[in-house]
């Protein structure tokens, strides 16, 4: 599989009126992943904090872009 061209989904968890909120998007092979400015594969942005960029596909939210930032060491 190539760098930042994975197919599959991301549970996202966000806050809504102070309660947490959960949704699947949609992740293509055209969606850009990266990890900093560093291309990734869908499994290097588990558990981290994204920017998700995402359009709506019917009932579908299919992402544009998954980018993260590195760990702070």
């Amino acid at each position: 599989e190539k760098v930042g061209t994975c197919e599959g989904t991301l549970e996202l968890e966000h806050q809504v009126g102070g309660r947490p909120e959960r949704a699947t998007v949609q992740i293509t092979r055209d969606t850009v992943l990266k990890k900093g400015e560093q291309k990734a594969f869908l499994f290097q942005l588990e558990g981290s904090h994204a920017a998700v960029a995402y359009v709506n596909a019917g009932d579908q939210k299919v992402a544009t872009s998954v980018v993260t930032q590195p760990a702070r060491r």
